[in-house]
C-alpha cells in the first residue's frame, strides 16, 4: 500500500504518529543532555569537593598524628633526663625510637640534642650534625624558632621521605618522624573518584611535578588497575612484566606456566594492555615505561 492509497484520516494518523515519535526522541535527547549536565554539576559542585575534603582530612589526620608523636618524643622527660645525665648507654632512647617506628609504621624515627647536635635514629647513634649540605636542615630548623616543620628529604633516587619534625623552643630536645613517600602514595591509592578517577599530589598551582610519575609511580598505579582484569589475564601480565612478586618471563615461559599457546598468551596480553592503556593515556602517562616487551 502506497501513501497515495491512504485515506485522509489514515494520512493524518500517520503524520501524527511520526510527529509524536519525533517529539519523544527530542524529549529523550533533551532529558539525556539535562541529566548529564545535572550529574556533571553535582560532581563538580558537591561530590568532588566533598571527596577531596575527605582525602585532605585523612592525610591531615595522619600528619597531625605524627606531629603529636614527635612533640611527645622531643619533650620526653625520661630521654631528657638521660641526655642530661651524660650516660652513654642509649638503650632507653633506642627502645622508644623503635617503639614509635613500629606503632606508626615509620621509615625513620630520630632524636637530636640541640645543644650538642648529637643525632640518633632507631638503629643507634649516627653522628654529630654539621652545618653542611647534608645536615643544614637541623641548624636552619633550630634557628627558625618554629616548633615544628614538615619537609621532603631525598637521600637517593629511590629513597624519598616526608619528615615531621618538632623541637622544644625552651629546651634541647628535637624529634623527627619520617614516612616513606611510597607509603604516602599507597595511602592516596586507597581513594578513587567514581570508578576510574585516581588521586595525585599537585603543587600549589594545581600542576603535576615537573618530572612525571617515574617507573615506580606508574607501577603502583598500574598494579591498582590490575584489579579490573580477571584472574587469568592478571596473572599473565604479572608474569610477563615482573609485577606482584613475579619475575619477568618470555611469552613462551608464560605459556608453559599457564598452559596456553604462545600465540594465545600474546593475544591476551595485547587485549589486557589496551584496557590499561586507555586509562593511563588519559593522564598522559606512557605505558611503555612499565610494560616493556620481553621476547
Amino acid at each position: 500500500m502506497t501513501i497515495q492509497n491512504l485515506s485522509i484520516t489514515q494520512k493524518i494518523t500517520a503524520l501524527g504518529s511520526i510527529i509524536a515519535i519525533c517529539v519523544a526522541v527530542l524529549i529523550g535527547l533533551t532529558s539525556l543532555h539535562n541529566s548529564k549536565n545535572i550529574i556533571e554539576q553535582r560532581m563538580i559542585e558537591s561530590e568532588l569537593p566533598s571527596k577531596l575534603q575527605t582525602i585532605s582530612n585523612h592525610i591531615g589526620g595522619e600528619i597531625n598524628e605524627l606531629l603529636g608523636a614527635a612533640q611527645q618524643l622531643s619533650a620526653n622527660t625520661f630521654i631528657l633526663d638521660w641526655a642530661n645525665s651524660g650516660n652513654t648507654n642509649d638503650a632507653l632512647l633506642l627502645k622508644e625510637l623503635n617503639r614509635l617506628v613500629e606503632q606508626y609504621d615509620l621509615a625513620t624515627a630520630s632524636w637530636a640534642n640541640k645543644n650538642t647536635a648529637q643525632y640518633w635514629n632507631q638503629d643507634g647513634f649516627l653522628r654529630v650534625l654539621k652545618n653542611d649540605a647534608a645536615d643544614g636542615w637541623f641548624f636552619a630548623f633550630t634557628q627558625s624558632k618554629q616548633p615544628y616543620s614538615i619537609s621532603i628529604y631525598q637521600e637517593s633516587a629511590n629513597d624519598v621521605k616526608m619528615f615531621v619534625n618538632h623541637q622544644q623552643l625552651n629546651g634541647f630536645g628535637l624529634a623527627g618522624l619520617a614516612k616513606s613517600i611510597t607509603d604516602m602514595q599507597k595511602l592516596l591509592q586507597q581513594f578513587k573518584i567514581e570508578q576510574s578517577g585516581f588521586v595525585f599530589i599537585a603543587d600549589n598551582e594545581g600542576e603535576k611535578p615537573e618530572n612525571e610519575l617515574d617507573r615506580q609511580d606508574i607501577s603502583n598505579l598500574a598494579i591498582s588497575m590490575l584489579e579490573s582484569l580477571n584472574k587469568r589475564d592478571r596473572e599473565i601480565l604479572c608474569r610477563r612484566f615482573g609485577l606482584l612478586g613475579y619475575e619477568a618471563q618470555t611469552l613462551q615461559q608464560v605459556a608453559d606456566e599457564v598452559g596456553l599457546t604462545r600465540e594465545r598468551i600474546r593475544q591476551l596480553q595485547v587485549s589486557s594492555l589496551k584496557k590499561l592503556k586507555n586509562t593511563l593515556s588519559r593522564e598522559n602517562y606512557d605505558l611503555e615505561l612499565l610494560f616493556a616487551e620481553t621476547a
